[in-house]
């Protein structure tokens, strides 16, 4: 007799108790296929009619026996492919399998479907959506969206790729990878959306919405339980610093969707009845990876981890070295020609293909700097760079949330073992962790806590990188207490009980940030350089009121945004800007100042490039006055201009 799915989250089809036999006509059945050495390569629709063709069967063949209907597969509208029925595998439990019968939607009243939707990847898009717009206006409300220099820098490389005199991709340069700028690039050509931040937000909304449905399903198709997956989802979107980062252009969202996006087919893949084809595996697992990779470099970590888990888990799965090489080559295909395509873009533009490793303004020659003046304490020290992680990532999640991802992390070891469904998750926890604890020890990246007296914050936001594998861990810990795939009284009885700690955690968690929000990492980190940088914003804002808003049609303003990215804040059209990204206009501005009406100069460290122009022109205090200052930042006005 039929095993009873009594589960409320996740009702599984388990199959009759005596298994029917197979269709004796099906000489593509996995058997067969096994004997003679090689394996099916079907569309995914004739792998879904095979499969209701040997459930008819079973049927047919089988005692009285009730089934029950399942619903092991999120619903809702599908991010990635949706796992077909069965699983007829070699080497792997009967248990791994997801059944994909499901109920007939015409036989569901309004309110059943609407709850379905609700409770599955719907509910889940609008949670994110609701989430995403709130953010956006308690962070715009409190001035937050520019705070970050790097924030402003990545605003306006997106807009200079489609405004001021030389416009295109080679604006793109080579210090951050493209994909967030080209995205964020049409947003920035409206002004006021360019000047507020706001540019951003079609793009981080649609990510935020990405990263919460793609965590539903890698823990729903890992731990087969909606509250399970619901409280990883709550998990990431209640956490104030997470939110925070999806309202700045800082880059890390089109990066976490990416990512995300990637476990979430790499998740489906494990989960699926038949083999991807090579193409199947490089649409719903590549290209996410390729995304990826152009994001951030993070991402590059994240491609090869994909790869290396398509090479293993093919050869466990199905245990023939032809056919996982095969599957490596369908993932690797997308993001190798994205890395190929960056390094062409820096050997064509440069002259040298690792511009962006070893150029001028790279990671590596800032870091290089730092090192000298002995600001990399963790180089060399593997203790210290675990610890100084470590502790970023608690501060950013929160201790009792990480507390609770260690405790569900152990558990769905113990439980999970070798178990091919459990494998995918871990790729949320250890990549980041390792990519980053292995930066810090080389020396590749700086991370500053800000505890000790006169220590500036710096890159806090690196601790927030694990923070989907951690939401991940919890739930999937959770999911094993709740008995996610398991019947019986027990499991009926302490289920409302452990859900009800989870939402405690989640609530209680998410509440504790906000009496005092200014001490959450990432929005501390920024307001100190938003008060360290309060000259250039003095001189910035009366720039945007005197050169912009009162004199709309003035002369050039010459400003060295590499050292202050403050032209977001200014507001003028690029037209209107002289900077290094200028080209031939940035260089004879500097040869003759006179060219420019307004200068925005800094002299703190030697000066910046308009300083050191200034200082190096006998007739400037002839042609120019003198009109704001504040610090080491001067506004200087050119004497024969209109105003």
């Amino acid at each position: 007799m039929a095993k009873q799915a009594s589960d409320e989250d996740e009702a599984v089809a388990v199959a009759p108790a005596r298994a029917p036999q197979r269709p004796a006509a099906d000489p593509d059945g996995p058997a067969a296929l096994s004997r003679a050495g090689s394996l099916p390569v079907r569309s995914p629709g004739e792998s879904l009619r095979d499969a209701a063709t040997a459930t008819a069967t079973a049927t047919a063949t089988a005692t009285a026996t009730t089934i029950a209907p399942p619903a092991a597969e999120p619903t809702g509208t599908t991010l990635l492919r949706d796992a077909p029925a069965t699983a007829p595998r070699t080497g792997v439990e009967s248990h791994d399998t997801v059944e994909a019968v499901r109920p007939e939607e015409a036989t569901e009243t309004g309110r059943q479907r609407l709850v379905r939707l609700a409770s599955g990847q719907t509910g889940v898009a609008v949670v994110a959506i609701v989430a995403g717009c709130l953010a956006w206006w308690f962070s715009n409300r409190h001035s937050l969206p520019l705070i970050y220099a790097d924030a402003r820098s990545h605003l306006t490389i997106s807009r200079r790729l489609l405004d001021g005199p030389n416009h295109s991709l080679v604006q793109l340069g080579t210090v951050w990878l493209p994909l967030p700028h080209l995205l964020v690039a049409p947003f920035t050509l409206v002004t006021a959306w360019w000047s507020s931040g706001f540019a951003v937000m079609p793009v981080n909304l649609v990510c935020l919405v990405v990263e919460a449905i793609a965590l539903f399903r890698v823990v729903l198709l890992a731990g087969r339980s909606r509250i399970g997956a619901w409280i990883a989802v709550l998990l990431l979107l209640s956490n104030p610093g997470w939110l925070y980062l999806h309202t700045t252009s800082l880059g890390e969202p089109v990066l976490f969707a990416a990512i995300l996006a990637t476990v979430a087919g790499l998740a489906g893949w494990v989960r699926s009845d038949k083999p991807y084809s090579g193409g199947e595996l490089a649409l719903f697992c590549g290209l996410p990876a390729a995304l990826a990779a152009l994001s951030r470099y993070d991402g590059w970590a994240m491609a090869a981890a994909g790869g290396a888990f398509v090479l293993v888990v093919a050869q466990m799965r199905w245990g023939q070295w032809r056919y996982s090489l095969k599957c490596l080559r369908g993932y690797a295909i997308p993001p190798v020609v994205a890395a190929l395509w960056w390094l062409w873009f820096n050997f064509v533009n440069w002259g040298d293909p690792l511009e962006f490793q070893r150029g001028q303004y790279s990671a590596q020659a800032q870091q290089e700097i730092l090192d000298r003046a002995g600001l990399l304490p963790d180089k060399g020290d593997l203790a210290r760079s675990v610890d100084t992680y470590v502790t970023a990532t608690a501060q950013g999640a929160g201790r009792w949330v990480l507390g609770a991802a260690v405790l569900g992390a152990l558990i769905w070891a113990v439980v999970g073992r070798w178990k091919l469904r459990a494998l995918a998750p871990w790729l949320l926890v250890i990549v980041p962790v390792g990519f980053y604890v292995f930066s810090l020890y080389s020396g590749q990246i700086a991370l500053r806590l800000g505890g000790q007296a006169g220590e500036s914050m710096f890159n806090l936001r690196y601790g927030l990188q694990v923070l989907p594998g951690i939401a991940a861990m919890a739930g999937l810990g959770l999911a094993v207490l709740v008995g996610g795939n398991r019947s019986g009284g027990s499991t009926a009885r302490r289920r409302p009980l452990f859900a009800v700690g989870a939402m405690a955690l989640v609530v209680g968690s998410s509440a504790s940030w906000w009496p005092q929000w200014q001490d959450v990492p990432v929005i501390a980190e920024g307001l100190q350089q938003r008060e360290l940088g309060e000259p250039a914003w003095g001189a910035a804002q009366y720039l945007h009121q005197q050169a912009v808003v009162d004199d709309p049609d003035g002369g050039l303003i010459m400003i060295d945004d590499s050292v202050n990215p403050m032209l977001p804040v200014i507001g003028a059209d690029l037209d209107r800007v002289s900077a290094p990204f200028s080209g031939p206009r940035w260089t004879r501005g500097q040869r003759d100042l006179t060219r420019n009406e307004w200068l925005f100069a800094d002299t703190a460290g030697g000066g910046d490039s308009v300083a050191t122009a200034i200082a190096a022109d006998p007739g400037f205090e002839q042609d120019f006055d003198l009109v704001f200052t504040e610090g080491t930042v001067g506004v200087y006005h050119r004497r024969d201009s209109d105003r």
